[in-house]
């Protein structure tokens, strides 16, 4: 009996190992098959453009004094003007002199204007600012309002060698206190700042 039972269960057994066997290889992860790594392709290295500066700054002596006038005057700054100028006048506390009204008198002109800095305890005045957006000959060099990059350019040794010019230029004194600034568009100039130093 004992015969006839065994190849039965050894049947039964090796059945359970096969079962047994297929169960634990599906329920194992499949593993992808070996790829074989892609090959580099060399790229070709294209130059990267540094973009200009968009603001060149000079040194230039015509910081210091830009406008053709041998004295600062209310007078003085009218006649370089011209005809039709507005003036108007406010006053303005002084920072270094307690209880002195000083006054700020602004001069315009079309689109264009200059505002002095007038002291009122002695017959002083100083530039405080100025914005010419015409083309007014009020200049010590022959700078105007409308003028091409190429034409500035020549009138300023500091620009001469300078291959490329951005739209913004600060021209500064040497003692870096007054600064002019050239603003064009499309290659024209279109607006003249000065931005003097003032106590």
């Amino acid at each position: 009996m004992f015969a006839s039972l065994l190849p039965g269960k050894f049947t039964y057994l090796v059945l359970i190992g096969i079962g047994m066997g297929l169960s634990s290889a599906c329920s194992k992860p499949r593993k992808a098959p070996p790829t074989k790594p892609e090959p580099v392709v060399p790229q070709a290295v294209v130059p990267v453009h540094v973009p200009d500066l968009d603001t060149l700054r000079v040194e230039d002596d015509f910081a210091n004094a830009p406008f053709l006038l041998d004295s600062i005057s209310l007078t003085e700054v009218q006649k370089l003007m011209g005809r039709d100028v507005r003036i108007s006048k406010k006053p303005t506390r002084n920072h270094f002199v307690a209880n002195q009204t000083d006054t700020l008198i602004t001069l315009r002109k079309q689109n264009s204007h200059i505002i002095l800095y007038a002291v009122s305890a002695e017959p002083k005045c100083f530039f405080k600012e100025a914005a010419i957006k015409d083309p007014f000959p009020i200049f010590q060099y022959q700078l105007q309002i409308g003028q091409h990059k190429t034409e500035v350019k020549k009138l300023f040794s500091s620009l001469k060698n300078k291959p490329y010019l951005p739209d913004n230029i600060e021209i500064v004194a040497g003692e870096g206190v007054d600064y002019i600034y050239l603003n064009f568009k499309n290659d024209v100039l279109q607006q003249i700042e000065y931005k003097p130093y003032l106590d």
